[in-house]
C-alpha cells in the first residue's frame, strides 16, 4: 500500500512537471510598459498634423504606434522620444511603411511577436522596442486568399 501511494505521488509529480514545463515554454515574453502613464488634461491633444485625414486604425506594438487612414492609406509610425514624457510623442515615419489594417480597415491582428494586416505580417518584434518591418511569413501563416470559403457563402473569405 505504501509503495502504491509513493508511485502515485511520483506519477502525479512527473505529470505536473511536464505540464508546467510545456506551458512555461509556450509563454510569450512580457512587453515592457513603454506607453507614458503621466497625468494630463482630459481631452488634451497630444499630437496633430494638418491634413492627416480620418484615422481608422491605431495599433500599439512593442513601443511603436502605427496608424492608417481610410482604405489603409497613409500608414504612419509614431514613437515617444522619452517614455516618461507624453509631450515627446512624435511622427517617426510616414513613407514606405506597411499598413497594419484588417480587411475592414478598422482593426489589425496580433499573433505573438507579430502585428499583421489582413494580407501579410507587417512587423515582428525582434527585441525590446525593435520591430522588423515586413518579416517573413510564419510557417503557419495562411494568407486570406488561401482561407477556405465560408460554408454558406462561397465568395466570402473568413
Amino acid at each position: 500500500m505504501k509503495n502504491l501511494i509513493m508511485n502515485q505521488t511520483i506519477t502525479i509529480t512527473i505529470i505536473l512537471v511536464l505540464l508546467l514545463s510545456g506551458s512555461l515554454h509556450a509563454q510569450i515574453p512580457d512587453v515592457p510598459a513603454a506607453f507614458p502613464n503621466n497625468a494630463c488634461t482630459p481631452g488634451q491633444l497630444l499630437y496633430r498634423q494638418d491634413g492627416m485625414g480620418r484615422i481608422t486604425n491605431i495599433a500599439y506594438h512593442n513601443g511603436h504606434i502605427y496608424t492608417n487612414n481610410v482604405a489603409g492609406n497613409d500608414a504612419r509610425e509614431f514613437l515617444f522620444a522619452n517614455t516618461t514624457d507624453v509631450s515627446s510623442f512624435f511622427l517617426n515615419a510616414d513613407t514606405n511603411i506597411p499598413s497594419v489594417t484588417s480587411q475592414g480597415n478598422h482593426g489589425h491582428y496580433k499573433i505573438g511577436d507579430i502585428i499583421a494586416s489582413h494580407w501579410h505580417p507587417s512587423y515582428q518584434r525582434t527585441g525590446v522596442g525593435v520591430n522588423l518591418q515586413d518579416p517573413p511569413d510564419p510557417v503557419d501563416w495562411v494568407n486570406y486568399l488561401d482561407q477556405p470559403p465560408a460554408p454558406d457563402l462561397s465568395l466570402i473569405h473568413i
